[in-house]
């Protein structure tokens, strides 16, 4: 996230990200003392990374506001959603007959998965991954939240 500060000063304490990527957007309790501290004045910014938990606090009582910038960029749920899209580019009968048929159209299925994860490298995962991002909005964080 990038921070502008609009009017007023405020100063900012970033802490610690979780080690393991575990977060979840929303209120937090702080964890300690804050790892870097800074004041920003007006037109100042100030980079934010993605999971960082942080607090600011208006350094006088007069008029203080920024503007919060979000940069996303692609999480487990995004490379889920595209391996499933590339995964479902199938080209299976509607609605197959029969207990062969059924077999007939999983082993289809498990044909073509097969054949598309043995070619997908991990750099194509996360670019199919951020072009998705850019058609639909952000999957649910914890408990449906965005």
């Amino acid at each position: 996230m990038f921070v502008v500060q609009t009017a007023g000063t405020k100063t900012w304490h970033l802490y610690d990200a979780p080690g393991d990527g575990r977060w979840g957007p929303g209120a937090v309790d702080l964890p300690g003392r804050p790892e870097f501290t800074t004041r920003l004045e007006p037109g100042q910014v100030l980079y934010v990374p993605r999971g960082q938990a942080h607090s600011a606090v208006a350094a006088d009582s007069g008029v203080c506001a920024h503007l919060s910038f979000t940069v996303r960029e692609a999480g487990g749920a995004h490379l889920r959603a595209a391996l499933a899209a590339l995964l479902a580019e199938t080209d299976l009968p509607a609605r197959p007959l029969g207990d062969n048929d059924v077999l007939a159209a999983a082993e289809h299925l498990l044909a073509q998965s097969r054949a598309a994860l043995a070619t997908l490298t991990a750099e194509d995962l996360v670019h199919r991954a951020r072009t998705g991002m850019r058609a639909v909005p952000s999957p649910p964080g914890p408990a449906g939240r965005p």
